[in-house]
Order: structure tokens, then sequence, then C-alpha cells
């Protein structure tokens, strides 16, 4: 603000001239003739951020809007400036609230309000800037105004008029007008329907143990209602309202919950506590809370619960909210709402969590059964099973809401008219649009927006504007348009699927001829599914995606496909996107194709790593041939070449892969029979039962099978004089040699890998992966010898261009630094390359690998906090696809951490109990097999996890360990458990040791 104006002097005309600007942009926002407001006093001083109070009286109704003004000499206006009266509109002091200030909000500020106003409930928190004051300060009325008030004003309005705000970013006043009208038409008329819901669903409340589902047509008010019964249910009651189409985890969702349990908010408004306040918040958590309650111990443990690797997790959340309402003595409804956003996590959280609580809190459910909305394979699932609730797991209740009827509906349209309350506009409105008071809201706030007060006017309008109106709306849309119009709508949706995303106007010009229609341009940009970004249009988001592609017949897009590959020349896209996108064409549309183009464009998009686009094209041609083809090589080959294309894990957790590796292998030894019986070279069909082989082996030993994996691998060697592909058979002698290293022959396993690259020299995948393997045998005793067969390896990998050998030994290298205590910053920055790299190719294992090494990087740099984050990570990508024991190794260092930090060890420690009690029996055959258990990377994960578990009291864990290994290590941890890896005590190779504790570097 410039010197020329005191704010100390002018802060009461400021707020005189505040709650002026707020009843010019109400007046300019509702737009109703001799509108009046009614101005309240506020207390001068001690107003808790209110000041100005208005009422505005419409239909009956009273409405109140409170305001807040703050005169700054200097922007941007902070959040905790005015959280107080954020804090007084939460509570219900009044209906519709403004912050007015004479600088910007900072962005901040306006993030926190922007998330205000999408709310469900308490929503309509508007704010106004100095350069939204300046746009209106033209229209102030001085009549009611005192000599004193008027130069107060008028001096500011000279200020206003000559500052310069065009260095400011304007505030964005869309959502705050919208949020405004809603606010006025949820309280001008209320349907009787609706008054009769709400005491029924009041009356159903009462029961005890209510577990309430109220369904019905997405738009005719079902939220409305429920916000009603709840807020005149009773005054003691706390509700907890959980969206379910937010971003939620099961942990923010538990701390959602318990905040309202516990009568503690922990999250909410923190960040604007000064340092007093987080002291006197703190005592408060310190007086209603005792650190021994078992039930936040039960907090600390859910909050860092995997639901999906545990099977405790009902018995947990059961134990937990058993205890804490038993404790607090607080009535709980839980609303839920949004089924037909609910993601998978969230419903397996709920689904699980609900049958635990029924007993406890009372519950309502909204749930949407519009036919027009496309929901998700999860919301559907979700919705399924909260009905099966109502036959027999828990006692629920359904309540069915219906749209109303024509009467009521024309009465609402009246109501909510602002220009005119003619019958006949009502009737105008009602027949073209119907009864869905959604839909009517969006057309009724557009009929008052643009003045229309005629029937002709009215039957002018389109059935969708501007992007204003609900799916609902859309989808009428979709079914009322003509015949040829709706062939235009399909196929340019269609094109625009194929195409990645757009349309071009090119493209559209050729498009209008073949289906005779002018102008579909138009026809899509008048709806709110499309927008124009440059020479193209597009879809706007991704619901109307689904939307739109779920209404394409299959036959429909056939005929798009012919057109698009007659005009393929106006696609618009790189020369490989182009090559993809017609052979898929060709596929889909069952067209006659060249197979040596198809698998010299497949070779293209692996050296470019557009692995997404191979492992589709690869697809699609075994379903074309599978189609035309079934028992032939071709659809052999390619069922092949897709299986190799897709991630490890993919092999075992899907059924549908599993079905289709069973199926290439019947069909390879159909194929083998019958080549055998003519004589013909059997060399091509044999290379692909290898190949099968080999996808075995990788299923089998992804699930930790090592033995089952050898059998296959077996299986293949007795073909090795049959496949004519050296670096193939090579392979075999790798995967053998990693068999015969699981079962504890060393260093026979080296031997065997050795063999095999005397007998093909030239296979160089198992020529690096000898050098890998021959490198880790020697972290621990030799590192010059590991270092020297690493970087020979490096350099080969990269002259072949396998990219995955050259990360993976990238980062051995990596270890071998570690091990010899390079904790440098060239050492990170050689990590994040590594990871980045990794990360690029998608090779999901070693970007786990990458963030393993970086976490024992920052925990010796004394980053604790950073290290557990790079192994979460690393445990996250494994979720994805690498084998359960290298999560084992990983998951092990997390817990010496956790331990180290005083954090709770219990959920990690039952994850790994569920993995061991399945697995511990492999483990201690292949370690009694070894000639030095010193230097295992098992081994010293199971002393390691012995003695943290020891130490902190977890004498379930270390009783199985001790049941499970008998190792005598285990007395020696026990004598001196702290420094029971002193490198003095030689129990474990010191090579694991990083500040005298074991960790293991994989």
């Amino acid at each position: 603000m410039s010197e020329d104006l005191d704010t100390k002097k002018c802060w009461k005309g400021f707020e005189i001239l505040a709650v002026k600007i707020v009843k010019i942009q109400i007046e300019g926002i509702l737009k109703y003739d001799n509108l009046e407001f009614q101005e309240d006093k506020v207390p001068i001083t001690r107003d808790h951020g209110i000041d100005g109070q208005l009422h505005i009286t419409l239909r009956g109704n009273d409405i109140t809007i409170t305001v807040e003004a703050k005169l700054r000499s200097k922007g941007p206006l902070g959040l905790k400036e005015f959280a107080s009266s954020i804090v007084n509109y939460f509570i219900n002091l009044s209906d519709i609230h403004f912050v007015v200030t004479n600088v910007e909000f900072s962005e901040d500020a306006q993030n926190i309000l922007n998330s205000i106003q999408r709310k469900r409930e308490k929503y309509c928190l508007n704010y106004i800037d100095g350069s939204l004051i300046q746009k209106s300060i033209k229209e102030i009325n001085y009549d009611d105004c005192n000599p004193e008030q008027k130069k107060q004003l008028e001096d500011l309005v000279t200020y206003f008029s000559k500052h310069d705000y065009s260095k400011t970013i304007p505030i964005q006043c869309h959502q705050s007008q919208k949020n405004v009208r809603k606010k006025i038409v949820e309280n001008t008329y209320i349907l009787p329907q609706h008054i009769r819901a709400e005491k029924e669903i009041c009356n159903l409340l009462n029961r005890d143990n209510c577990f309430l589902i109220v369904e019905g047509d997405k738009g005719i008010g079902k939220s409305y209602v429920i916000d009603k019964a709840l807020a005149n249910y009773q005054e003691d009651l706390s509700v907890i309202s959980i969206d379910l189409g937010s971003d939620w985890s099961s942990q923010t969702l538990l701390l959602e919950i318990t905040k309202e349990l516990l009568q503690l908010d922990f999250s909410k408004l923190l960040t604007l506590l000064s340092e007093d306040d987080k002291e006197d918040l703190n005592k408060q958590i310190l007086d209603k809370t005792n650190e021994n309650d078992d039930y936040l111990i039960a907090l600390k443990q859910l909050l860092f619960f995997d639901i999906d690797e545990k099977t405790h997790y009902n018995y947990l959340v059961r134990t937990f909210f058993a205890n804490i309402l038993d404790k607090t003595n607080i009535s709980i409804i839980l609303y839920l709402y949004n089924c037909n956003e609910v993601s998978m996590q969230v419903s397996k959280f709920f689904l699980n969590f609900l049958p635990a609580i029924t007993d406890k809190i009372k519950t309502i459910i909204e749930v949407d059964n519009m036919p027009f909305i496309q929901s998700t394979e999860a919301s559907i699932n979700f919705v399924r099973s909260l009905h099966q609730y109502s036959q027999g797991q828990i006692s629920a209740t359904i309540y069915s809401m219906y749209e109303c009827n024509k009467a009521e509906a024309c009465e609402y349209i009246i109501r909510n008219l602002r220009l005119s309350n003619s019958q006949d506009i009502a009737n105008s409105v009602y027949y073209k649009y119907g009864c869905n008071l959604m839909v009517l809201t969006d057309v009724l706030d557009y009929i008052n927006q643009n003045g229309i007060k005629t029937k002709t006017e009215i039957s002018k309008m389109p059935l969708v504007q501007y992007g204003t109106f609900s799916n609902y709306l859309l989808e009428q849309y979709y079914q009322k348009i003509s015949d040829k119009q709706k062939k235009a709508f399909i196929w340019c949706s269609a094109i625009i699927e194929l195409l990645d995303g757009h349309l071009n106007y090119e493209l559209l010009i050729e498009l209008e001829d073949v289906l005779d229609t002018d102008n579909i341009a138009k026809l899509l940009l008048d709806t709110p599914f499309f927008d124009e970004t440059g020479n193209s249009i597009v879809v706007k988001n991704s619901t109307y995606k689904n939307i739109l592609n779920n209404a394409i017949p299959q036959f429909e897009k056939i005929r798009v496909i012919n057109f698009l590959l007659k005009y393929k020349t106006l696609w618009d896209l790189p020369e490989v996107q182009m090559q993809y996108k017609e052979n898929c064409f060709k596929l889909i549309a069952n067209k006659n194709v060249d197979i040596l183009e198809i698998k010299a464009l497949i070779k293209m998009l692996k050296v470019q790593n557009l692995t997404n686009l191979k492992s589709h094209l690869l697809f699609l041609c075994y379903q074309y041939f599978d189609l035309n083809e079934p028992e032939s090589q071709n659809t052999l080959f390619f069922l092949i070449e897709y299986l190799e294309s897709i991630k490890e894990k993919q092999l075992y957790c899907s059924k549908e892969n599993i079905e289709l590796l069973q199926k290439a292998n019947s069909l390879c030894k159909n194929q083998i029979a019958k080549i055998n019986k003519t004589n013909n070279n059997t060399s091509d069909i044999y290379k692909l039962q290898v190949k099968i082989y080999l996808l075995y082996y990788n299923q089998q030993k992804t699930l930790f099978r090592f033995d089952i994996a050898e059998e296959f691998i077996d299986k293949g060697l007795l073909l090795e004089h049959y496949c004519h592909d050296n670096e193939l058979v090579g392979k075999l002698y790798w995967c053998k040699g990693l068999c015969l290293k699981e079962r504890g022959i060393k260093p026979g396993f080296l031997d065997f890998m050795l063999e095999g690259i005397k007998k093909y020299p030239d296979a160089m995948y198992l020529k690096i992966c000898y050098l890998s393997n021959y490198a880790s045998s020697n972290f621990k005793t030799d590192l010059n010898k590991s270092y020297k067969a690493l970087a020979v390896g490096i350099q080969l990998a990269k002259k072949a261009q396998f990219i995955d050998l050259e990360v993976w030994l990238s980062n051995n290298q990596i270890i071998c630094n570690l091990t010899q205590k390079d904790f440098s910053e060239e050492c990170l920055n050689q990590i994040v390359a590594i990871r980045e790299k990794a990360d690029r190719y998608e090779l999901l294992s070693d970007i786990s690998r990458s963030y393993n090494n970086e976490g024992i990087w920052y925990f010796e740099n004394g980053n604790t906090c950073e290290a557990l984050d790079c192994l979460q990570h690393a445990l996250n990508i494994f979720d994805e696809s690498v084998t359960d024991q290298q999560k084992f190794l990983f998951r092990t260092n997390k817990i010496v951490l956790l331990w180290k930090e005083k954090k709770n060890i219990r959920n990690d420690l039952n994850i790994l109990y569920d993995w061991l009690k399945d697995n511990y029996q492999i483990i201690e055959s292949k370690l009694k097999k070894t000639s030095n258990l010193k230097k295992e990377n098992n081994y010293a994960a199971i002393l390691s996890l012995y003695k943290v578990s020891y130490i902190i009291k977890e004498n379930w864990f270390a009783k199985k360990l001790e049941e499970w290994f008998k190792y005598p290590a285990f007395n020696s941890i026990k004598n001196d458990p702290i420094n029971a890896f002193e490198p003095g005590n030689d129990i474990i190779d010191k090579a694991f040791l990083l500040k005298k504790e074991i960790f293991i570097l994989f």
C-alpha cells in the first residue's frame, strides 16, 4: 500500500467499505429486483473476526452474511491473519462469509479458501481482494452514511481508483458466485418430499445400531436432505463426513475418523497456530490422553498398516475402535458419500471397517443409483457389498428417494426464477428439462444470469450450455440429438480415443463429407464434453472420456478405423506413432497385415523404450492370429513375445496371464508333435519352447519357488542341442546357476555358468551375468575383484545394449562403494543417476535397489528420516513386481531404522511373520548348505531381526525365530543385545555393519 494511506486511521472506514462491497457483489450475483439488506451492529472490539453482518430475506427465508475486513499496509495477506473468522464460519454463525482486503491474498491462503469452496457443507466462504474492490468502487452508495463515514469512504474510493493493481494476480470469483447462488437456492424453497424425507431419516437414525443406506438418482436432493437431517438430529452429536471420492489412504482415513473420536483435530488449521497456541494444544493433548492407553497404541499400529498385506486388519480395527468408544462417551454418526467415485483401496478399507464398528456408531451411506452415471468396477462392487449387508451380515436399512413430481418441480422453478413467476415459463422449463433438481439448478442459474424471460427464449436454449450442467444432463443431451448428429458424435469420440486424444480440423472436414453433416465442430463445442486446443478438438476430462467411450459400439469403432486408414495422411502423428496406429487399426479391423513390417516395428518400439506400446501391439497380434490361424506358429510366436513383454509378477498374479502361459505351452507341444511327424526343421519351435520354460522359471522364481523353477530350466537344457539360439541357451545356463546358488552350491554355481561360457562364447547375456555373480561373491572378501568384474560387465552390457544388465551391474558398483564406506556426495549423485535411468526404462527391481542404497547412504550421513522414506519407496516399488525375498531383506533394513528412531515396528514384524511362516524352511535349508553363514544376506537379516525384537520385547517374534532357525548366535545376542554386532564379537561379517548395526545391500 502506498504511504499516503494511514491504515491505523482508516480501519473503521475500510470495515464500512468492505460491507458495501459485499452488498454490491451479492446484488450482482443474485440480480433480484428491490433486494433489501438489514445490517446488524457488531462489537468494536473482540469481534472474533466479524466486522460486519447482513441479513437478506428471500421468499420468507432469512440468510445471514458475515464480513471480515483486513486493511494492510502491504501484502500479501496470509491465512493466519483471518483464521478466527474462518473458525466462526465453521461453527455456524452465518450462511455466507466474506473476507475482504485491500491487498492480494497469499497463494497458500487462496489454496485453502478454494479447497473450502469445494466442500459439500460450509462451502460458502468467499474472498475479495484489492483489484476486485477497484472494479466495484464506482457503485458505492453513500446514502446511509453520516458525514464522517462519508469522508472516510470518499478518501478510500479516491485511493482505490488511483492505485495500480496491474501487477497483482486477480482472484477467480466464478466459484464464489456459484456457491452464493447455490446457498440462496437452498434457503428459498424446500420441497415437501424433502421435509418428509428429513423426518423419516431422523426417525431411522434414532434406532439402535443404525446402518442406513440412502439411495436414489443423482441430483434429486439426497445430500441436502441428509445434511438437514444430521443438523437437526441432536445437539450433542458428532458427524464424521467422508467423501469417498477424495484421495484417501487407509492411514489418512483413520486420522480423519480418530480426530472426531478423540475430540482432537490434529490437522485442521495447525499451520495457523502461533508457538503459544501450539504449546496450548500440546498441553490439551497431554491432559486428555495417556501414552499407555491401548487405543492410542492401536492407532499407531494402524497408521503404519498395509491393508493389502495383513490378515489381522479387522481384529486391529475392532480392538482400536471398541476401546476408544468405550473410553469416550461420544455419540457418533459416520456419513459416507460419493460412492460412485470410491477407489479400490478406500472400498477395501470400509468393507473391512464397517462390520467392525456397526454396533458402536451409527452409519449413513449415500448411494447414487442413476443409470446414466458411469461407475468404476470398484464402486459397483462396493455398492453391491453394501446391499448384501441388508441381507444378513449387518442389519442395514435401505431408504429410497425419488425425483419430485411435476407440481413440486414447477413450484421449485417458480420460486427460483428471479425475473418471472409465470406458470407457463415454469411449465416450459419442466417439459424441456424434467424433474432432476441438479439439472434444474444449473438450468435456472443460466436463465437468471442471462435474463431469459420468455418461453420463446427457453425453446431456443440448447439442452446443454457452456459446461455447467450435470453429468445427468450431458447424457440426456446425447439421447435427444438426431440420429445423424448422434453418429457424428460417436465417430468423433471414437477418433479422439483412437488418435490419442485429439481430432484435427483437416480430418474433421473429411469426416463431414463422409457423414454428410455440416459444422460438426459446432455440434461438439456446444457441449461440455469437448474443448478446442490449437487446431484440434479434445475431450475436456477423463470423466467425460469414460462416458463417451462407453457409448461407442464396437461395429462403429470398426467403421471409424476404416475411415482413419483411408485418411491416415491427416493423422498428424510422429512417424513411429503413425506406423504403430496403422498396424493396430489393421489388426483390430481384421485386415491383412505384413508380419515382417510388424516385427520391424516391434524392434523399433523396443529401441525407443516404448514398452507399453510394444506390449499392446504384441497382444493385438496374438489376438489377430488366434482368430485367423489359431494353431499356427505365428499365434504361438506373438503370444510368447507378449508374455515376455509383461512384468514377472503378472505371470502369477493375473489369472488371464497364467492361462495364456498354459495355452502357449500346449500350443508349442502340439506344434512339436506335428513337426516331428514331418521331419521338418525344428529349431524355431524348440526355441519357442525354451522361451516358455524360461517364462515358467520367472513365474516360480518370483514366488520364491526355486525348486520348481529349476525343474523348468532342466527341461530347457534337455533341448540345448535343438535350439540354435546361443544367447537363449546361455540364459538357461545362467538360470541354472542361480538355482544352484539358491540350493547353497557355492562356488559350484559359478563353475556351471563358466561351463556355459566355454560352450557358447558368443552368449553375451550369460557372460555379463557371470561377471555380476562373480562380483557379488567377492563383495565380502575381495572388493577389488568385484570392481574389476563389474567394470568389464558394464562395458559389455553397453556394447550389447543390454540396458537391464547395465543398470543392475551399476547398482552393484554402488554396493561396492557403500561397502567401502564411501558415503560422499558423489556417491549419492551416482545412486540418483542410476535410479533415474532405471526409472526411464521401467526397471522396477533396480529402482527399488537404488532406493535401498540411498536409504543406507542417508542413514550413515545422519538423516534417518530421509533414510526411512527411501526404504518405504523401495518397498512400495516391490509391491509391483519384485520377489518377496528382496522385500524381506529391505523391510529388515526398515525395521532397524524404525527401532533406531524409537518408532513402532510391530506392523512390519507382522508382515515379515506372515511371509516367513511360509518360507522359513526354504531359507533354513539354503543356509544349511552354505560354507560361511556370516557372509549370507538372509542370515544377516535373521540376526538383525532377532536383536531388534529381543531388545524391544517383541518376544513372540524372537521365539518364532528361535523355533525356526536355532542359531547359536541368538544366545550371544541375548547376553549383550546392544553391543551384539561389535566387530570384535565376530557374529556377522563386518561388511554388513554400519554404525554397529546390520544393513543389507542387495
